[in-house]
């Protein structure tokens, strides 16, 4: 069940991009996008997703490059 949920919040995410105009109260949106990796931003399961799939990267990763960690954000130099 714990899976499933996963899985609803992860699969089919789309994501839209608005702006709003500096000289005008309009706004501006592109097209609706598909979100192929990652969740969304500003997102209650990103943080906890990002702990758990982090939490053994350093050991795994160490020996071929240098992994950098930062916040909710993962660079790995090589």
């Amino acid at each position: 069940m714990c899976v499933d949920w996963f899985k609803s919040y992860l699969a089919d995410t789309r994501q839209v991009v608005k702006v709003k105009s500096p000289h005008t109260a309009q706004m501006i949106f592109c097209r609706w996008g598909a979100l192929k990796h990652g969740v969304p931003q500003g997102s209650f399961l990103g943080p906890l997703l990002f702990i758990i799939y982090i939490n053994d990267l350093l050991l795994r990763i160490h020996s071929v490059s240098e992994p950098i960690l930062f916040a909710d954000d993962t660079s790995a130099l090589i």
